[in-house]
């Protein structure tokens, strides 16, 4: 694999939003000795490209209107706040905290809606709730 785009501090960030296209080039090699990557001794079973990518969520600017109760709403933040926009991560703090959270008055469908995106700033005490 080929070195990272991003080596240092130094190189900025690429900054994608919602409807760019990346176009991604996968170079296949068969020899042993290809100077272009890091490691290459000359396996090529499988023919195929991966990139590896990390991301930040930035936040909104101001709150959003919540996707379910107030009372929900305020729990999850408190519960799962750190990995409400990181779907599979926020699901899986949900499911450790079922219980408070249905106190709460949450719904498996708030949850989950309250999970896909970042709707609420960080630190805001102001929350501006939906429908259950």
């Amino acid at each position: 694999m080929s070195y990272c785009f991003r080596q240092n501090d130094t190189t900025p960030s690429i900054i994608i939003k919602k409807g760019d296209t990346i176009d991604i080039e996968g170079i296949y090699y068969v020899g042993s000795d290809d100077d272009r990557l890091v490691y290459s001794d000359g396996t090529h079973l499988n023919v195929m490209a991966y990139m590896y990518t990390a991301y930040k969520l930035d936040g909104p600017e101001k709150n959003t209107t919540a996707p379910m109760s107030k009372s929900c709403a305020e729990k999850l933040i408190d519960l799962c706040g750190n990995v409400i926009g990181f779907q599979g991560q926020c699901d899986d703090c949900a499911t450790e905290y079922t219980k408070e959270l249905g106190q709460a008055g949450c719904t498996t469908k708030g949850v989950v809606k309250g999970c896909a995106k970042k709707w609420y700033k960080d630190g805001s005490k102001s929350i501006t709730a939906g429908t259950k």
